[in-house]
């Protein structure tokens, strides 16, 4: 069933409107009185039947008339608003990270009434972008020049076009499509073009490590401790940061702020680190050398662009202390006689670099020789033990200790003194012993 919407008659040339109601789409026929030419389009969608609507000047009847009169069956174009339209859709994904894989679909309509033919539209990728693949809905992409070459569009199915990309830039990416031609005129071209925008995620991270003690001793437990932060302006995701202890330390504990670390590969797995919140790692070491040693954090992963790297190492310096003590022993006279007085002399001296503290030194008389009294210049001496608690030796300062003892057999005795601990550690023990030997008369 047809029904007649409106009519009107100017300078000889008839239009009307129609509405279908099995298709619920409107019919416009123009019919020139004096020669019988005309036509009839059926369309969806009406937006003008030229600028100004219905209520415009009829004076553009005359135009049409001018334009179809006297040729038989030829189409005139009706001047309706948005034959053609781009739209552009980016990827659910617009704040990709560098690597990924993101995908903009082009959709491109026909809002009619006419079917559009030889159709093209370009969009070709900006320089961020790499070009994985294309997938139009018909008609063929040339990721060289960036043509889509579509074909025929008609006002009943709309052509879509999936351009699949890796982000390989940092910096903002625009992608635009614009229809480039179509055979027919479009009275509004402003829906000739669509864009889409991808922001590329990007943090600046940076590290920082200290160590607790950077001059231990041999033996000691260290702490070292790295800081993870963020600067943004997007929060980092799957972060690692590698740090093996180096050769010379002797991994004890390990407590991270968050993740978890694995002393056998070093990989502190931290997970997401915002702007407001650093990371900690805090690790402890026993000091298994005399040799200096590093241990040097690195980022090593983040799924976000990192564009300031100087600040991804950190590195902590340990320089165990080294003390080379020696020892000499004497005797003022190594043939007394039984009943007669000795005394032994043990000059500890200190050859460096470091000053070395908490020195022990074991002076034990032997079982021929009753000990009279002990003079230490410093420290302590037990006689019960033949224990000098010596302390701190500085550079350029020999500790002394004299014993005096009397001699009470006639077999000959050794007297041997023995550095027996200190703090630091001493890289030369062939001195570190002396003795001296008296033969009774």
């Amino acid at each position: 069933m047809r029904t007649e919407l409106a009519r009107r008659t100017s300078d000889g040339i008839d239009v009307y409107l129609f509405w279908n109601e099995p298709t619920n789409r409107v019919t416009v026929g123009v019919l020139d009185a004096g020669t019988d030419d005309g036509f009839e389009l059926e369309v969806g969608h009406m937006v003008g039947a030229w600028p100004g609507g219905w209520g415009s000047s009829w004076r553009s009847l005359s135009r049409w008339r001018r334009q179809c009169r006297g040729v038989a069956g030829r189409v005139c174009w009706l001047r309706c608003q948005g034959l053609i339209s781009c739209s552009q859709r980016r990827s659910a994904n617009s704040t990709p990270n560098v690597g990924d894989t993101i995908t903009f679909t082009v959709t491109l309509t026909n809002a009619g009434p006419l079917t559009a033919t030889n159709v093209q539209v370009s969009d070709l990728l900006p320089p961020g972008l790499s070009f994985v693949s294309a997938a139009p809905s018909q008609g063929a992409y040339d990721p060289g020049s960036g043509l889509w070459t579509v074909g025929t569009v008609t006002s009943i199915t709309p052509q879509t076009l999936q351009l699949t990309a890796t982000v390989v830039s940092p910096n903002k990416q625009k992608n635009k499509a614009k229809i480039s031609h179509t055979d027919q005129p479009d009275a509004n071209k402003s829906n000739h073009s669509a864009s889409a925008t991808e922001t590329p995620q990007q943090a600046d991270l940076g590290v920082t490590k200290t160590v607790s003690n950077p001059k231990p001793n041999v033996g000691d437990v260290v702490a070292f401790a790295v800081t993870l932060s963020n600067k943004g302006p997007d929060a980092a995701t799957n972060t690692q940061v590698f740090d093996l202890l180096p050769p010379g330390l002797s991994f004890v504990a390990a407590a991270p702020s968050q993740g978890i670390y694995d002393p056998g590969s070093g990989l502190w797995t931290v997970g997401t680190v915002t702007k407001t919140t650093p990371q900690t790692l805090q690790l402890f070491a026993r000091i298994v050398s005399p040799n200096a040693g590093t241990n040097t954090a690195v980022i090593s992963h983040s799924d976000e662009f990192d564009r300031r790297t100087r600040n991804n190492v950190a590195s902590a310096t340990v320089t165990p202390q080294v003390a080379d003590l020696a020892i000499a022993k004497s005797a003022d006279n190594p043939t007394p006689t039984v009943g007669g007085a000795v005394t032994f002399t043990v000059a500890l001296s200190y050859i460096g670099p470091s000053a070395a503290t908490g020195v022990e030194v074991t002076d034990l008389l032997p079982a021929g020789l009753t000990l009279v009294s002990a003079r230490p210049n410093q420290g302590t001496y037990s006689s019960g033990s033949g224990l000098w608690a010596v302390g701190t030796v500085k550079n350029r300062k020999t500790a002394t200790l004299r014993v005096v003892a009397i001699v009470v057999s006639p077999a000959p005795e050794t007297n041997t003194a023995t550095i027996s601990r200190s703090d630091q550690f001493d890289p030369n023990t062939s001195n570190n012993g002396a003795s001296a030997t008296i033969v009774p008369q």
